[in-house]
């Protein structure tokens, strides 16, 4: 049984982003996130987070890392393997190449490439990461990698039972299509320096001085609600006299 919500409670730098706000204080949408987070805590479950593009994203990581490598001809990169943590966060980044750190990520196809930005969630993994490593500069690594050959299956299959206008799988208006689409999904002929975006930023003593205040005010948060939780149970076996 959790008694507390206290310092012992790390935020990962991934997550950072969900309770890290402009203002500086918790919106709706961040307390939504520790509801959930709540919920996980107390009960040992979780709201999974799953999609094709976190899986091409996971399946994808070693040919990212591969990637960059190939830029870094002089550096063997390896993934970090290590954990850091301080009083506030726990995260391990991707690589740190000659004193920078890099998270790499994946881009589903060439449209979510193309309008990419560097994201608040993206900014704020990078941020903990910088205040974890005691480094002065982070990059976010996006880039695009041929989509795995059953994931475009899945896709194909997606496509067939969704646009409703082939009769079967094998309509040869139905295979043209997922060639189509097949090659849709493949980057490998496209020159390296087209298929990635790199976004650079550094480390400020302001956005420290808000992950902590952010992370103290999401353990008041979190230990409102155990409150409330213990406070409806007491009340519950009182009204039934147990």
């Amino acid at each position: 049984m959790i008694e507390s919500f206290d310092n012992s409670l790390l935020f990962r730098c991934s997550a950072l982003g969900n309770i890290v706000t402009k203002s500086g204080k918790l919106t709706d949408g961040a307390m939504t996130y520790l509801d959930e987070l709540f919920i996980g805590a107390v009960y040992g479950v979780r709201k999974e987070a799953y999609g094709k593009a976190l899986e091409k994203g996971v399946v994808c990581e070693p040919e990212a890392r591969a990637m960059l490598n190939h830029l870094y001809p002089d550096n063997f990169i390896k993934k970090v393997s290590e954990s850091k943590k301080n009083d506030y966060l726990i995260g391990t980044s991707d690589v740190i190449i000659d004193g920078i750190v890099y998270d790499i990520k994946n881009a589903y196809d060439l449209f979510t490439f193309g309008k990419a930005t560097l994201s608040h969630i993206y900014e704020w993994q990078l941020r903990g990461y910088m205040m974890l490593y005691d480094i002065p500069k982070a990059r976010l690594f996006y880039c695009l990698c041929d989509m795995p050959d059953y994931l475009i299956a899945q896709e194909q299959k997606s496509m067939f039972y969704r646009e409703r206008k082939w009769m079967s799988m094998e309509d040869p208006d139905y295979l043209e299509a997922c060639e189509v689409l097949h090659y849709a999904h493949k980057y490998s002929n496209m020159e390296i320096w087209e298929r990635f975006k790199i976004w650079e930023i550094e480390r400020t003593e302001e956005s420290e001085e808000k992950i902590i205040k952010c992370v103290k005010q999401a353990r008041e948060y979190l230990n409102s609600l155990l409150k409330e939780h213990n406070d409806r149970i007491a009340y519950n076996k009182q009204l039934l006299k147990l």
